[in-house]
């Protein structure tokens, strides 16, 4: 397995029921595949563990700690990333200028294939764009072309 590179990640793990925030030191990243987490390596830092028909539990000191899943004879640790939620926006007109004044129906078809995260929890609302309005205005009118070619004469 191609390792890309050690070092800690904060994730969000499934502890007493309850998610929290934790950081894994040590970790190694291959790339979005599924990343291997080594019972071994919890028991020689005093983990015990738990097993039930609901899944294991990692005791640290006596308390429950991270869980796991058993899926198809494996443990799936409960683990999920955390989201910065500050970046997170529902607001039609700011996605409309983030991404460069781009059409409302393109808005909607984005949102529809989840294109950007919170994109489908959007508010699809009526606005009125400013900027768009006024590079509206300065376009070149389309030359319409009579039926007359010759100079025009005056009465």
């Amino acid at each position: 397995m191609l390792i890309l590179r050690i070092g800690k990640v904060r994730v969000k793990t499934l502890i007493n029921n309850q998610w929290r925030q934790i950081e894994l030191h040590g970790g190694e990243y291959n790339g979005g595949r599924e990343n291997l987490f080594a019972e071994n390596i919890l028991l020689k830092k005093g983990f015990t563990v738990k097993e039930s028909s609901e899944g294991v539990t990692y005791y640290r000191n006596g308390k429950p700690d991270i869980q796991a899943e058993i899926r198809d004879g494996l443990q799936i640790m409960c683990f999920r990333p955390i989201v910065n939620r500050a970046l997170t926006c529902v607001i039609q007109v700011t996605w409309h200028k983030r991404v460069g004044h781009i059409n409302c129906d393109y808005l909607k078809k984005a949102a529809e294939q989840k294109a950007a995260f919170c994109l489908e929890k959007m508010q699809s609302q009526r606005f009125h764009c400013e900027t768009c309005a006024l590079a509206k205005l300065g376009r070149n009118s389309k030359i319409c072309v009579g039926r007359s070619l010759g100079r025009i004469t005056l009465l």
